[in-house]
């Protein structure tokens, strides 16, 4: 019988506690928050930081022409994003027509 009455007692007590911190949490919520607000100036610096730094490029790839030639045309500016398998530029290979001319004339004839 005793047993019972203290088991009865700590729900009781456990019940009690918790609708006491179920009102603590509504009165909270109810209650406007007062916040301390501060004014915000801009201020320069009296003496001004200089740091050396280096920018470098995220990826780097070395681009080179199978056969000798300028560059006729240019598609991009160095630092453009660019994807793979978008054309950069056209090379212009005059030697390397003129001597394909010249084979085709040979086979031809």
């Amino acid at each position: 019988m005793r047993s019972i009455q203290l088991a009865y007692l700590v729900v009781l007590t456990i019940a009690v506690t918790a609708c006491e911190k179920k009102r603590a949490t509504e009165n909270t919520a109810n209650a406007s928050t007062v916040v301390e607000a501060a004014l915000v100036k801009s201020l320069q610096p009296s003496l001004p930081i200089v740091l050396p730094g280096e920018l470098k490029a995220w990826n780097r790839t070395l681009i080179v022409a199978k056969v000798k030639g300028y560059v006729g045309k240019l598609y991009v500016d160095r630092g453009t994003r660019v994807k793979k398998g978008q054309v950069l530029a056209e090379l212009e290979a005059p030697e390397v027509i003129a001597a394909l001319n010249e084979a085709r004339a040979e086979v031809s004839s």
